[in-house]
């Protein structure tokens, strides 16, 4: 998800972030290696970065922000066909980042 970091509560565990940080949510995203797919985890982290720091993670709607290449997604998504899935989300990922306004 994508906080604000102006946020951050320092407590005995650690640096916490409140509810009011959250800016987006992109769901739940893999974290495990997905044997067959056409990217890491990594080169997805990569390829979100990119899309982001590119200003094509979201794209403008009435009222706010739409994320792009499908997110957010629910854990329950990628419990079958993860490899299509995760394959398909790295590709939308190249296209988005590299895609003309």
């Amino acid at each position: 998800m994508f906080l604000d970091v102006s946020k951050a509560e320092r407590t005995a565990e650690g640096v916490q972030y409140p509810q009011t940080a959250v800016r987006m949510d992109l769901g739940f995203i893999p974290v495990t290696s997905v044997e067959g797919a056409t990217c890491s985890v990594q080169t997805l982290v990569d390829l979100i970065k990119h899309a982001n720091e590119n200003n094509r993670l979201v794209s403008p709607v009435a009222g706010g922000w739409k994320p792009n290449a499908g997110f957010p997604f629910k854990k329950s998504y990628w419990e079958a066909g993860r490899v299509e899935k995760l394959s398909r989300l790295c590709r939308e990922l190249a296209v988005v980042s590299t895609r003309p306004f």
